[in-house]
């Protein structure tokens, strides 16, 4: 048997070996590094390069296709539909300006009062405003009226309207007016609706029910008319004049009262039957419209009534018209849906 003959051997590298962690003594071991590398998110790799041209025609396409396309005669419809909305605010537009204008202008036209307060149209108005007048009435040439204006710049407006046809009643009778307050800015308003001639301004006196003690004359007027807008003097003129006439005058003379339409419920236990402090009263501006077309007065207050009744159906035309209009329109684009 021949002997085999001597090989050389071929050194091998070792393998690195792991001096730490789990597999710390081992040698071989796969590399820690990925063998097949992936590109990152949103990395495209090609072999070809795009040109600017193609990327361009590229985001046309794409915007194209992402924009929403409407059909012709969607667009003609949306156009005709804000065309109707476009004329229908103008419509309501041009409503609501003429009634806020004419509720301005309307008291400046003098035109017949459209609300009448005769007998059978408001029957516990009209008896109110007749009572007033006989009571009026009642009053004899040179006789003193004693007028207690309780009502400032404040609630003028109204009381203004109120107090000028019973004032003008008075004058018209030849009546003597005596007028008292309690309030500083009294004077210069009893000067814008009677003339100097016209009345005899008595006192002023502050001081609230003790100050209307004091301003009581010494003689007993034919009638006391009380011009009031507030609760407070409305309730203290009323019971000092009942509490301190009978030991004055051995009786109470007629009391009138001319109010803003706020106080009427306060003013109501005064006028009852059984208490009988008050003859009358004329309460706000309605009550004072009623009395201007019994007496024949101005029609101040008959104007202003005229402007609120065409300013609220004018307001109430705009509702209902806006209302039709644009229930019309719903029924419509129900239909075409359908």
């Amino acid at each position: 048997m021949k002997p085999a003959e001597p090989t050389e051997e071929v050194e091998t590298k070792k393998e690195a070996l792991e001096t730490q962690g789990l597999l710390e003594g081992m040698r071989g071991l796969l590399p820690s590094a990925s063998v097949v590398e992936t590109p990152p998110i949103g990395q495209v790799r090609s072999d070809h390069e795009i040109s600017d041209v193609a990327l361009t025609r590229a985001q046309l396409l794409q915007s194209l296709l992402s924009r929403h396309v409407r059909a012709p005669a969607e667009k003609a419809t949306q156009k005709r539909q804000r065309l109707v909305e476009r004329i229908e605010r103008a419509v309501l537009g041009v409503l609501l300006l003429v009634a806020v204008i004419g509720a301005l202008l309307i008291p400046q036209a003098q035109l017949p009062s459209l609300v009448q307060f005769g007998e059978g149209q408001i029957p516990a108005l009209s008896a109110e405003v007749e009572r007033f007048q006989q009571v009026i009435e009642s009053v004899d040439a040179g006789e003193t009226v004693f007028v207690a204006w309780e009502y400032g710049f404040y609630g003028a407006d109204e009381m203004n309207l109120i107090a000028g046809p019973i004032l003008e009643q008075l004058v018209a009778r030849e009546a003597e007016l005596t007028v008292v307050s309690t309030r500083p800015e009294a004077r210069a308003l009893v000067g814008r609706l009677l003339d100097e001639g016209e009345y005899t301004w008595h006192a002023y006196r502050p001081g609230g029910a003790i100050g209307m003690a004091g301003l009581l004359p010494d003689e007993r007027p034919a009638l006391i008319l009380l011009l009031t807008s507030e609760p407070n003097g409305l309730r203290r003129w009323i019971e000092q004049v009942n509490a301190l006439a009978p030991r004055l005058y051995d009786d109470v003379p007629p009391i009138l009262v001319g109010q803003g339409a706020m106080l009427e419920t306060l003013s109501s236990p005064y006028a009852d039957v059984d208490a009988q402090q008050i003859e009358a009263s004329i309460k706000g501006v309605r009550g004072a419209a009623a009395y201007e077309q019994l007496t024949d007065s101005e029609a101040q207050a008959s104007q202003q009534i005229n402007a609120l009744t065409i300013g609220h159906l004018l307001f109430t035309g705009a509702l209902v018209l806006g209302g039709v209009i644009y229930g019309l329109a719903g029924l419509g684009s129900g239909r075409k849906r359908n």
